[in-house]
């Protein structure tokens, strides 16, 4: 499959760009990945899979986000209450 490649030079030329042609469905952001044909996993989905442990995945994960978020509440004690997503955007930081 043939990528194309569209520059923007503003924020706004891309939001027009992406209202224009939102019905269409053939809109796809490509995230950067060098090649393609490479799946959109992440690196704790391979290194899991490279152990043969993808049955495991959600519960390692699951193990992973509560571990970070006890030692965030410790590190970064906070004056309301944190929701997960607050959580993982500060993880991704």
């Amino acid at each position: 499959m043939k990528i194309k490649q569209i520059n923007f030079s503003s924020i706004q030329q891309y939001l027009n760009y992406t209202d224009q042609h939102s019905n269409d469905h053939k809109i796809r952001l490509y995230r950067g990945q060098e090649e393609s044909s490479w799946n959109l996993d992440s690196n704790l989905y391979r290194l899991v899979n490279d152990h043969k442990k993808v049955d495991d995945f959600y519960e390692i994960e699951s193990n992973i986000f509560s571990d970070f978020k006890n030692s965030l509440a410790s590190r970064e004690p906070s004056t309301t209450e944190r929701t997960d997503w607050e959580i993982l955007a500060i993880g991704q930081h």
